[in-house]
């Protein structure tokens, strides 16, 4: 492993601190330990068996968010008709080129446009409300 001391300190500090969770510092290891295992072929199983938690804390602490991507939520809902749930709508912003910023846009029933401008997908949220 990476880390020779990271699965007993982190042993040591669930004994000393049950049900704390763990601090930052061990996190910040566990999650160095892990992407060094991983890139030298390990297993998630061989992972978790070395760090001595979980695979899906330690997925969970590796995981990398895409900077350039979120989700939204959108609700559409014209003034006293219809359920929310039936006009929910999820915006997908697309940041890799800061100019001109686009988006996609995804029905409840799974019916998809992508490359929307902003002032495109207002028209069409406005057009769909």
């Amino acid at each position: 492993m990476h880390d020779p001391t990271l699965r007993h300190d982190l042993a040591a500090h669930a004994a000393a601190h049950p049900g704390a969770g763990y601090p930052p510092h061990l996190r910040d290891r566990a999650v160095r330990s892990v992407l060094a295992l991983r890139a030298a072929g390990a297993t998630w199983l061989r992972v978790s068996a070395e760090v001595g938690l979980s695979t899906t804390t330690l997925r969970q602490w590796s995981a990398r968010p895409n900077a350039n991507a979120s989700f939204l939520p959108v609700v559409v809902s014209p003034e006293g008709q219809g359920d929310a749930s039936e006009t929910s709508l999820a915006v997908s912003a697309t940041r890799a080129n800061p100019a001109p910023q686009t988006f996609s846009l995804w029905s409840p029933r799974g019916f998809r446009v992508d490359g929307l401008e902003l002032a495109h997908l207002t028209q069409l949220l406005g057009q769909l409300g």
